[in-house]
């Protein structure tokens, strides 16, 4: 029945269930339409049209936009709270919801849409599963997607218009890409929090992820792909590994990766396109070059903090990593990581050495390399090629200098901080390491070279060994180093600066020795008021030491390697005397000094005037 007015009606349902409600058009001083619906009971129902005064037209109800779901045969998708995808697709009449949580995707059929066609409830007859979709209008400037998992079993999905655009919310990745659009073969790849590199490839269906640990390559099969196309499953059967992709979108100006260890055999790639570029992000060594890619035959080289040497060659495909401390360790490639930026080395002597070598980028002008001690037995070599240039590290000397390059008959020689000359001669084939601790020389043969040529190992027959190192310097002037490591074991460095690469000046600047002066002789008086007087020989100089009234003579029994020292003794009348005689320039006057060590043993330094002559 309607009211004599016009303005309210009664309503039945004349299907016998009992169900009624008035309508009542009304007038509102409020500056907008608006409708009101009271549930007066479980079967009875008001409706109340308010029509505002100053406009009287009817509310506007539903989706201000006037869009339904019938208006649109495109698809949003979006996740709940559990991660599970939900993708909706509209369609004029039974659209598709799809709900899909890594492994399988679940169907919900349309079973009935809404007067309004706003409103569709959605089942999956074979799990009992269920869920209402609903198209709604917002005054927030962007579009957006809610979800809501309601419980086990029921879910609602909100699609929010913009009331300001009307259009259905930008869903998954803003570039509009997925998994299968993506350039085919394109490759992404990466380091999880074990050092494990994840190369994921992408293809229009299946795509590769691999993950390697450095001794193998384990490969993940896709076994399931979304509706989105913006996530996959992949799993091996074999070892019972699994992880999830996900293409997502970032605000950030760049693109990046992300991989995450769910645990030790579940992991998640997380692909992060950035909005303003939506390329793919970039992976790996941003030069583009792998350890093939570099010139066959360049290679690097540097020392650990132990002072081991470490010498890498690129050959394209199998590189040589050699580890040099005196005697040499040769590592075999046995495993390359499939971006081909990191490979495994292992020593197939089965003495357990072995390495990971990784190519990696570095934002520091200049390159460099860097080489850790894992363990007695583990090692990294990481080349870090700079992005401003993309060469590979200059390494060792950036003279060129080596052992084996520096003139033949060269010499350096210098003391150690225990007084004991060192005498090293440049010879491409086997140069020669001398000692002299004032009454001996001892000879060092070259046993073995490093692959780099710019240190020998030297070794007296005896147990005594030393390594000599050509090195550079960016001070201005080359110097010498000798470190006396233990009782039995040196260390001479070499320093060349690299403003001029010569070697260090030795010795005598005025390159006289004490064989320059035969036959000439210069005196001196000690604190005892003793006379010595020393007559210079090309080969046995005499020293003669009086105290007035006895007199002594010492010979020369040993000339250090550099003519610049001499040790004499009285073996004549065995009084037990000695002393060392030391040839040296000084900067004004030349002078001699005569030093008592002990009431039987003298040095005598022979001081040569500037000009280099004897006092």
């Amino acid at each position: 029945s309607r009211s004599p007015s016009g303005l309210r009606a009664n309503y039945t349902d004349m299907m016998g269930l009992g169900t009624s409600g008035i309508v009542s058009m009304l007038t509102t001083t409020n500056p907008a339409s608006y409708l009101e619906i009271i549930i007066i009971d479980s079967l009875r129902f008001e409706m109340n049209i308010y029509l505002s005064e100053s406009t009287c037209t009817i509310p506007s109800s539903g989706n201000s936009c006037g869009s339904t779901l019938s208006s649109f045969t495109a698809s949003v998708n979006g996740v709940d709270l559990s991660s599970d995808q939900h993708t909706y697709t509209f369609a004029p009449s039974y659209a598709s919801w799809e709900i899909f949580d890594g492994s399988t995707t679940l169907f919900f059929s349309e079973s009935n849409r809404s007067p309004s066609q706003l409103r569709a409830y959605h089942t999956d007859i074979g799990t009992g599963k269920s869920g209402e979709v609903f198209l709604l209008s917002t005054t927030d400037p962007a579009s957006r997607l809610e979800i809501n998992i309601i419980d086990g079993s029921t879910f609602q999905l909100k699609i929010y218009m913009s009331e300001s655009t009307c259009v259905i919310p930008t869903s998954g990745i803003s570039c509009g890409e997925t998994l299968s659009t993506i350039m085919v073969d394109s490759t992404v790849f990466g380091d999880d929090t074990n050092g494990d590199e994840h190369h994921y490839t992408f293809q229009s269906s299946y795509a590769s992820w691999k993950i390697w640990g450095g001794t193998s390559t384990l490969t993940l099969p896709e076994s399931n792909r979304s509706p989105s196309g913006l996530r996959a499953y992949h799993s091996d059967f074999s070892t019972g590994k699994k992880g999830e992709v996900f293409l997502l979108s970032t605000t950030d100006p760049a693109s990046r990766l992300e991989i995450n260890i769910i645990d030790s055999s579940t992991f998640e790639l997380k692909i992060y396109m950035s909005d303003t570029t939506c390329s793919i992000p970039s992976s790996g060594n941003s030069c583009g070059s792998t350890l093939s890619t570099i010139m066959l035959g360049s290679e690097v080289f540097g020392d650990d903090q132990n002072g081991v040497e470490h010498h890498y060659t690129f050959n394209g495909g199998m590189g040589d990593w050699y580890i040099w401390d005196g005697t040499e360790t040769a590592l075999t490639e046995t495993s390359r990581s499939p971006s081909g930026l990191r490979a495994n080395y292992t020593d197939m002597m089965g003495l357990g050495t072995s390495g990971i070598v990784s190519m990696l980028t570095t934002t520091n002008p200049a390159s460099y390399l860097e080489i850790i001690i894992i363990d007695s037995l583990r090692f990294e070599m990481n080349i870090y090629l700079s992005e401003s240039t993309c060469t590979i590290p200059s390494s060792g000397n950036s003279c060129g200098r080596t052992l084996l390059t520096i003139a033949s008959g060269s010499t350096v020689f210098g003391d150690d901080q225990n007084g004991v000359e060192h005498h090293y001669t440049f010879d491409d084939a086997s140069a020669t390491l001398k000692t002299w601790d004032g009454q001996y020389t001892t000879y060092f043969m070259q046993g073995s070279i490093s692959k780099s040529g710019l240190r020998g190992f030297y070794g007296d027959g005896l147990g005594t060994t030393s390594i000599v190192s050509v090195r550079t310097t960016t001070q201005a002037a080359s110097y010498l180093e000798i470190n006396v490591i233990g009782s039995l074991t040196y260390e001479m460095n070499i320093y060349l600066s690299e403003s001029t690469c010569n070697l260090p000046s030795s010795g005598n600047s005025c390159g006289k020795t004490l064989a320059s002066f035969n036959g000439m002789s210069v005196t001196a008086v000690d604190s005892s008021s003793n006379d010595h007087t020393y007559t210079f020989d090309e080969y046995y100089g005499n020293w003669q030491v009086s105290d007035g009234i006895n007199s002594i003579d010492m010979y020369e029994s040993s000339r250090s390697p550099s003519g610049l020292r001499a040790y004499y003794a009285d073996s004549m009348s065995m009084s037990g005397k000695s002393g060392n005689v030391l040839l040296h320039v000084s900067a004004g006057a030349g002078s001699v000094q005569v030093t008592e060590l002990s009431p039987s043993m003298f040095e005598m330094n022979i001081y040569l005037s500037s000009a280099c002559t004897l006092p």
